[in-house]
């Protein structure tokens, strides 16, 4: 079996990269989401807060479709040094 060239191996990195840096993005557009919708409910004033809410839980299915691609590289990685083994 052949193994890795580096050009395999740069664009895993690459790909994972994107991956963790997206997922560093909306966890933090989540964090910043929270804030704002529990600042308005301490307000009293909610009626923007749905519309956050449905903005916080899309970030939230894709940090989780991010993982799982995360995930599925990590096991496509070990895969594939388990037949270069």
């Amino acid at each position: 079996m052949s193994t890795m060239d580096e050009f395999q191996q740069r664009a895993l990195k690459s790909l994972r990269e994107r991956h963790e840096n997206k997922i560093t993005q909306l966890a933090e557009s989540i964090q910043e989401e929270i804030g704002y919708v529990l600042a308005r409910i301490g307000s009293g004033n909610t009626s923007s807060a749905g519309h956050y809410a449905t903005s916080i839980a899309a970030d939230a299915q894709e940090i989780k479709i991010r993982l799982a691609a995360l995930e599925a590289l990590g096991d496509a990685v070990d895969i594939f040094e388990a037949r270069e083994g």
